[in-house]
């Protein structure tokens, strides 16, 4: 069992953290597209917030990484932050998928 705690910690030694955050009606299919791209990657180093818009200022004030963030067009939108930069948001599935295999 240390062995495996040991691997965890060198992944998050050497990989750089992932911050998600996904803006959407959790009812909705669309959002429930991105949140399962998120869950089907082994991503042990991810902080993931997901919420119903839209975001107000008290919110982003609680939960930094959601400062600012609001929907692309109306549709469920993902959010990919490392190093405290943001990706452009996307709201496929397939673009989600791309950004998370992204090493940068």
């Amino acid at each position: 069992m240390a062995f495996s705690y040991t691997i965890l910690a060198l992944e998050y030694i050497f990989n750089v953290p992932v911050e998600i955050a996904v803006l959407g009606n959790p009812e909705a299919e669309e959002t429930r597209k991105l949140l399962r791209v998120v869950y089907q990657r082994f991503l042990p180093n991810k902080a993931l917030v997901a919420v119903t818009p839209p975001v107000d200022q008290a919110m982003g004030e609680a939960v930094p990484l959601l400062a600012g963030k609001s929907l692309e067009g109306e549709k469920a939108t993902a959010f990919v932050c490392r190093d405290y930069a943001c990706r452009t948001p996307v709201t496929e599935p397939r673009d989600l998928e791309r950004l998370l295999a992204s090493p940068s």
